[in-house]
């Protein structure tokens, strides 16, 4: 569904927090901006540093999609 959302409109907003804050006066920023594909000479790479990061999360193709 996110991909389908940013394919027809490419704005998106990231809020990254601080662990453990609550309430307005949380640590945080917001992102703004366009989300655009990841050139293809990239995404094995991605794909390996998400895996490395995520573990278990990243599934069996190291968390790329397709074939």
């Amino acid at each position: 569904m996110h991909t389908r959302n940013l394919l027809e409109d490419p704005r998106a907003s990231l809020v990254v927090e601080m662990p453990g804050w609550t309430g307005l006066a949380n640590a945080r920023v917001t992102i703004f901006g366009e989300v655009v594909p990841l050139p293809p000479d990239l995404q094995d790479a991605a794909g390996d540093l998400f895996a490395a990061k995520h573990g278990a999360a990243a599934g069996a193709n190291g968390g790329r999609r397709g074939g």
